[in-house]
This record gives structure tokens, C-alpha cells and sequence, in this order.
């Protein structure tokens, strides 16, 4: 593998514009001022509604310098912080009968054969449900789904670009995103960008709120099954916008969508809910007793003799299925589900790069990809600290660092 030093130029906004606004600073500066902007927030812990932010960005910054615990346990306490009550009750997992875990790759699949789109969500903090994503994408294109459409993805994004870029979007920039996006450009998925653009003169949040949902559900209706009626998509989104009905009285993008493609037209999937936390405080109290019921190695969903699909945590209005994951733990001092899930190979880092002082970024981009590719792995190492390995997925690497 190749050296090289000092790699600059990441993405800094994930809000929905008209063109990308790209970084003028390296990520190693914008964790070092998003950790400043940590510490000064949490010396006013009144004001709940900035820390929540500032962890919120905070998190997703670890999550692209390949932390995924610490971007966890940033949002985790921000949410803490502003009463974020946790969802779902021991008792639900007690009053389940005639239920067994079925494999939720299959089950996702075999419930997609015949609906015209399938929507998955994400946590943002959580790089893992970008991993399955990418494993579900690979079992759909084998039964006719063609186009990929993310919520993170800018407007000018190309259809069937090289590799993926900062220009294609805010969330790529973590390295479970870009190789998920890379591995869909490889397998020739169509990638389509359906954010709302919003209009400047609505100010009014909840009116703006209102036109994002109507507006994604638009882009994809007219970006895609007007030109092909025939089309068979995957939608990645944020938390609830895959919704199927509304929330408070306010439709959502996947209410909108369902309602444009028709009755059973649309598959709505939800991974953002059960997963393992370091907090186990975070954990919804449904969690562990779903673990210790039924025991799986894989990500897992309910399922009854009759082939009905049981969705707790009150979301059953919202969502078709429910992804439950084991917890993975952790193997070569990073999250195990990278090579569980994503199926990476461990990879130690190379002495030469490890810092004599203080910390060093060290990310992995694939060869094959230009010099303004995104990271397909990253690891923080500290002086005097265990070194955690790169996690890689195939392909000739070339390393690079930042102080």
C-alpha cells in the first residue's frame, strides 16, 4: 500500500442546497473545533437544545474519522441531555407468541418481489445500518431494483458517476457510506438525489418541514416512476421519513410516496431503532430480552407461521418490519459488525504512520479511485494508546494521514 500525507477538503453542511458547499478545512480541523464547540456547550447545560446540536455534529464528524462508538455515545448523550425518552417496554418481548427470528435479509427480500419500492432508514450516528443497507442493496439487484435513492444525496449528483465524491453528498463522507455507494456504482444501481430544495422566503419551520416531505416524495415520484413505470427502487433514508402513514397529522415522505404508487406498492423498513448502545441506558428496554428470546447471529426480524411481520416500540402504523441486530462487541479494538456485517478484513496500521505524539488520522481510500475519492476506512490512533486496526473492504489501498 502506498503513503501519502495530508489529505484536505471534506464536506461541512448536510443541509439541502442547490449545489454542494465544499470544506476548506481538513476533518482532523473540524473535529478539533466541533470538540471545542462540545466542550463550551456543556458549559451551559440549560441550554439543551445547543448541546443536542453540538453532540449531534460532533457525532456525525467521529462517525467520518471511523469512530462509530464515539458517535454513538455523542448522540446518546445528547439526547439524554434534552429527555429523548427511550421506546419500547421488556413487556412487549414477554407478550410475544408464536414468533421466531427469520433472517431479515431474506425477509426483506422475499417481501420485496413484488412492490415497486422498498424504503430503509438510518440513524445518522450509526454506520452499521449503512452496512445492511448495502448488503440488502446487493440481494435486491438480483431481483430487478435498479435505482438507489439516498437522502443524503446533493441535486447535481450524477447518475452513474466513477466513484463517490464529497459532491455527491453530506453522510458519504463516512466510510461505511462511501464504500455502500461505491459498491452500488460498481453494481450498476442508478443513483438518484431526491432532497427538497427549500424555498428562502418560507421561513416558517413547520410549513418547511411540510414541503420537505411532499417534495422528496415528489422528486422521486417524477425523477424516477414518471420516466419508468416499470422501475423498482431502493430509498435510504433518515429515521422516520420512510413513514407510511403520519406522524402528529403530518404526512411523511414515505406517507406521500405510498399514496403516489398506490395500495401494496411500497415496502417501509425500519433498522434505526434496535441495536446495541455503550450506554445501555440508550437501549430501548425491548432490546435485550428480544437478544436473550431468540438468540440470532445475523440481524433478524419477526416473523409468525403466517408469514406476518410483528413490529414493536408502537411503530407498527409506521413500518412493514423491523431490523433487529445482535450485539456484535468488538474485535481488533473496532466495532465487530465491520467484519461481521460489512464483511471487512482486518488490517493493522503500519508503524510508520503512528504518531510519536498526540493523535493522527489515518484513512484508507482505494486505489482504483481518483485523488478526490472519499475514505472507504478510517481509524484515530493515539500516542501510547492501543492501536485500533483499519477495518478494509477488497481492494489495493493507498493510506494517507492528518494531524
Amino acid at each position: 500500500m502506498k503513503m501519502a500525507s495530508c489529505v484536505v477538503g471534506l464536506l461541512l453542511t448536510g443541509a439541502a442546497s442547490a449545489r454542494p458547499v465544499l470544506p476548506t478545512q481538513s476533518l482532523m480541523e473540524q473535529l478539533r473545533q466541533s470538540e471545542q464547540a462540545v466542550t463550551n456547550a456543556r458549559l451551559q447545560p440549560e441550554n439543551k437544545g445547543r448541546l443536542f446540536g453540538t453532540l449531534q455534529t460532533y457525532g456525525n464528524v467521529l462517525s467520518f474519522a471511523g469512530d462509530a462508538d464515539g458517535a454513538m455515545a455523542a448522540l446518546d448523550e445528547g439526547r439524554k441531555a434534552a429527555g429523548v425518552p427511550v421506546a419500547g417496554s421488556a413487556a412487549e418481548v414477554v407478550a410475544l407468541t408464536d414468533v421466531h427470528a427469520e433472517d431479515a435479509i431474506r425477509a426483506i427480500v422475499a417481501a420485496a418481489r413484488d412492490k415497486r419500492a422498498v424504503l430503509i432508514n438510518e440513524a445518522h450516528h450509526q454506520p452499521m445500518n449503512r452496512a445492511f443497507t448495502q448488503r440488502l442493496a446487493a440481494e435486491l439487484r438480483k431481483i430487478g431494483y435498479t435505482y438507489l435513492a439516498c437522502e443524503t444525496f446533493y441535486p447535481a449528483v450524477s447518475a452513474q458517476p466513477r466513484y463517490v465524491t464529497a459532491a455527491h453528498g453530506y453522510y458519504v463522507q463516512e466510510p461505511a457510506f462511501a464504500t455502500f455507494v461505491n459498491d452500488a456504482i460498481a453494481s450498476g444501481w442508478t443513483l438518484v438525489p431526491y432532497e427538497h430544495v427549500q424555498d428562502a422566503s418560507v421561513t416558517d419551520q413547520a410549513e418547511r418541514a411540510k414541503l420537505r416531505e411532499a417534495g422528496q416524495a415528489s422528486n422521486i415520484y417524477e425523477r424516477i416512476f414518471a420516466r419508468d413505470p416499470e422501475a423498482k427502487v431502493l430509498i435510504h433514508v433518515g429515521y422516520s421519513h420512510l413513514n407510511k402513514t403520519s406522524v402528529n397529522g403530518r404526512p411523511m415522505m414515505g406517507t406521500h410516496l405510498a399514496e403516489k404508487l398506490g395500495p401494496n406498492a411500497t415496502l417501509h423498513v425500519d433498522q434505526a431503532a434496535l441495536f446495541a448502545h455503550a450506554d445501555r441506558t440508550r437501549e430501548s428496554a425491548a432490546y435485550r430480552p428480544l437478544l436473550a428470546k431468540f438468540a440470532a447471529t445475523e440481524p433478524f426480524i419477526l416473523q409468525r407461521a403466517d408469514g406476518s411481520t410483528p413490529v414493536l416500540l408502537n411503530q407498527s402504523r409506521f413500518v412493514d418490519m423491523q431490523v433487529i441486530f445482535p450485539d456484535y462487541g468488538h474485535q481488533h479494538g473496532r466495532p465487530a459488525w465491520l467484519i461481521g456485517l460489512a464483511g471487512r478484513t482486518a488490517s493493522p496500521v503500519p508503524a510508520t504512520l503512528l504518531p510519536a505524539t498526540g493523535r493522527r488520522l489515518v484513512l484508507a481510500y482505494d486505489k482504483a479511485h481518483g485523488a478526490d475519492a472519499l475514505a472507504v476506512d478510517a481509524v484515530l490512533v493515539q500516542a501510547g494508546q492501543p492501536v485500533p486496526s483499519l477495518m478494509l473492504p477488497p481492494g489495493d489501498m493507498r493510506l494517507e494521514t492528518q494531524e
